[in-house]
């Protein structure tokens, strides 16, 4: 709760951020005018912000002249209007508008939706595409569907775009949310992801049943154009590498599109296949600094080269986050999930211990006692420690394997097949570590080194990148 609270947050201010250069005073009226014109022929409805309040018709012209004006008196800095770039006959059905997140409503209103309007029945149920997103990287596809006679068999259907020989491959894809209208007619949307940036602009629609997933029970080509968003790719170069736990990181850029922000890595950049699946991350936004509070970004998903598999690792290729295109941040702080340094604080003491006699000559406060068990196999040894409550640490007392007798020589545990040794274990207060000696005679006393981990912290590696 408290991550969707801070997105909204985030999302919220990016929106005030979009608004920080004053209008010029000689075009204010031109910008009024402007206003009025396109709230007669863009979209019924306004939305200036998700959470603010939809303005439309005549008292929503006279609001926004308002506001503009007081805008242009200092009230609010803005910077440009609000307006689209989208042709002034284009209109973005309400119940497409409803299904947008803040990301796609931006770069709709910068010109990036392009309506369809293609359809295709099956079985009674009509599947229509109703628009789609694009950014030359990224498409969001928006359709509906709807069966008059049984309302309930559009759940047994799933849409997918395919190539021209029907193949998924290279791409990205995930479900998006869907609400039913008082028609009963379903809306959703889906998007796809093409991690090398090569999204075409014709496709295949396609419709399976969940009975027959593998093969399409309908299908029909869509067409989008790539002028609205040519030129809009932004590449920032970052150059940065890190070497963690013998893991290596190398960023080499990273790629804002209206749809996505994406952290490349550089080619050839193999890790395990483990973690280029399970990859997590986070996108601070501003600049980052300790026992402060941050907005951050979650990552949507990692992708690498499937084809690459060789000794358990890949070459993994990205992140992709959402997109930053129209903030106003001046660095971000890349954080990988489990791409940590580790510092720690040690201690080590000396316990000697005459193992015939089960006596302890020299011993350290942390020690509750030592516990010596012969017999005609071995000797079993338990040391107890006592664990300090602040101490986070799972074992934070290890013992060396080898070990000196009264007359300096050094020994090592005994070792037995299928047998771990030394082993430790713990409960909250006390852990226990039990290993086994030979069954022969040693110059007694024996001493034993033991260290303790007094306090391990765990610090995400950052990588900061300057956007401008």
């Amino acid at each position: 709760m408290v991550d969707r609270e801070e997105d909204q947050l985030v999302r919220y201010f990016d929106g005030i951020r979009l608004a920080e250069k004053q209008v010029l005073d000689e075009k204010m009226d031109a910008a009024i005018r402007r206003g009025i014109e396109q709230g007669q022929t863009l979209r019924s409805r306004w939305r200036v912000h998700r959470g603010w309040t939809w303005i439309s018709g005549t008292a929503g012209v006279i609001a926004v002249c308002m506001l503009m004006f007081f805008i242009w008196q200092g009230g609010i800095p803005l910077g440009g209007s609000i307006s689209t770039n989208a042709s002034s006959t284009e209109v973005i059905p309400s119940y497409v508008d409803g299904l947008m997140t803040s990301e796609m409503e931006r770069a709709a209103e910068h010109g990036l939706y392009q309506p369809i309007g293609k359809s295709a029945e099956v079985k009674g149920t009509k599947v229509t595409v109703d628009g789609v997103l694009a950014d030359g990287r990224t498409v969001v596809v928006f359709y509906s569907m709807v069966n008059s006679k049984d309302p309930m068999a559009v759940d047994g259907y799933f849409a997918h775009m395919v190539d021209d020989e029907q193949r998924f491959s290279g791409t990205i894809y995930d479900p998006g949310t869907s609400f039913v209208d008082s028609e009963n007619v379903t809306h959703t949307f889906f998007r796809i992801t093409f991690p090398k940036g090569n999204a075409p602009t014709r496709m295949t629609f396609g419709i399976n049943s969940g009975v027959m997933r593998d093969q399409l029970v309908v299908k029909f080509p869509i067409e989008w154009s790539s002028r609205p968003y040519e030129g809009l790719e932004k590449i920032i170069p970052v150059k940065q590498t890190a070497t963690v736990d013998r893991t290596k990181i190398a960023i080499r850029e990273m790629v804002l599109r209206p749809l996505s922000t994406t952290i490349v890595f550089e080619p050839e950049m193999r890790t395990n296949v483990y973690m280029a699946v399970n990859l997590k991350a986070k996108l601070y936004l501003g600049e980052k600094q300790e026992n402060q509070f941050h907005y951050y970004t979650s990552s949507r998903s990692s992708f690498y080269d499937r084809e690459s598999l060789a000794n358990n690792e890949v070459i993994l290729q990205g992140i992709d986050f959402e997109s930053l295109y129209y903030s106003d941040w001046n660095e971000v702080t890349l954080q990988i999930d489990g791409f940590r340094v580790t510092k720690t604080s040690t201690r080590s003491f000396d316990l000697v211990i005459d193992t015939e006699k089960n006596e302890i000559l020299t011993t350290d406060p942390s020690i509750q006692k030592v516990l010596v068990a012969p017999d005609q196999q071995s000797t079993q040894v338990s040391i107890y420690a006592l664990k300090k409550q602040e101490n986070k640490v799972k074992h934070p007392f290890e013992i060396k394997e080898e070990f000196t007798d009264h007359e300096g020589n050094k020994h090592r545990f005994l070792q037995k097949e299928m047998e771990v040794s030394p082993f430790y274990y713990s409960s909250d207060l006390t852990e226990v570590i039990r290993f086994k000696l030979e069954p022969k005679t040693y110059a007694q006393p024996l001493t034993f080194t033991l260290t303790e981990t007094t306090e391990s912290t765990f610090k995400p590696h950052e990588f900061k990148i300057k956007l401008k």
